[in-house]
């Protein structure tokens, strides 16, 4: 009888043991599988956060692709139009300062000098209307091209999105079926354990 008792707790002692180091194993296993998705999950949101920042900067472009007829043909015209403003000036000035006076004329001087001053605030405002706009243009022309590099990055983040997200699901599947597996063990080894023993020919004699 004391055998057999000593043989029982020996087994016992044995299973639990082994229990013991599966149990520790699969823990590590599952706290190992739950950072990896955890720190996937965060990855995916991060990559959200910049679809949602690229789809904006795609709505900008459009915007701004819709004007590029326009940008391209004010810089096929800009020489032209500085030109033109050029000679305008130049015509003013030579003709304020030849005006004839034959047969009598006379020139209301403050009229005249209003009319000038008019003429030059115009001209003023035409060629810093020009450099503003050239300014405008040049902005706008480096945006599309910061644009167009985004987008060329942004397309990669796409395609990496997608692994992430095939990554993901795979991580899921294996973390419930380790969930499953670790709550199936917690049962298992609170079940009480018995341990058969037949008797032997020493227990009868």
């Amino acid at each position: 009888m004391h055998n057999r008792l000593l043989q029982w707790r020996f087994a016992n002692a044995r299973a639990e043991t082994s229990m013991a180091a599966v149990k520790r194993v699969a823990q590590k296993k599952f706290v190992n599988a739950w950072l990896r998705i955890s720190l996937t999950r965060d990855m995916i949101i991060e990559k959200r956060n910049q679809v949602l920042k690229l789809k904006h900067q795609i709505k900008l472009y459009e915007i701004m692709k819709s004007q590029m007829k326009y940008l391209t043909e004010w810089s096929r015209i800009e020489a032209r139009n500085c030109e033109a403003v050029g000679r305008v000036a130049r015509k003013l000035s030579a003709i304020s300062v030849s005006l004839p006076l034959v047969d009598g004329a006379q020139a209301q001087v403050m009229t005249f000098y209003d009319a000038i001053s008019t003429a030059t605030g115009v001209i003023d405002s035409i060629e810093a209307m020009i450099a503003d706009m050239y300014r405008q243009i040049e902005t706008a022309s480096y945006v599309l091209v910061e644009l167009m590099i985004v987008l060329k990055q942004y397309k990669q983040y796409f395609e990496e999105l997608e692994k992430s997200i095939a990554i993901v699901s795979n991580l899921e599947v294996r973390e419930n079926s380790l969930r499953v597996s670790f709550i199936q063990m917690g049962k298992e080894m609170k079940e009480p354990k018995i341990v058969h023993t037949y008797p032997t020919c020493l227990d009868k004699h």
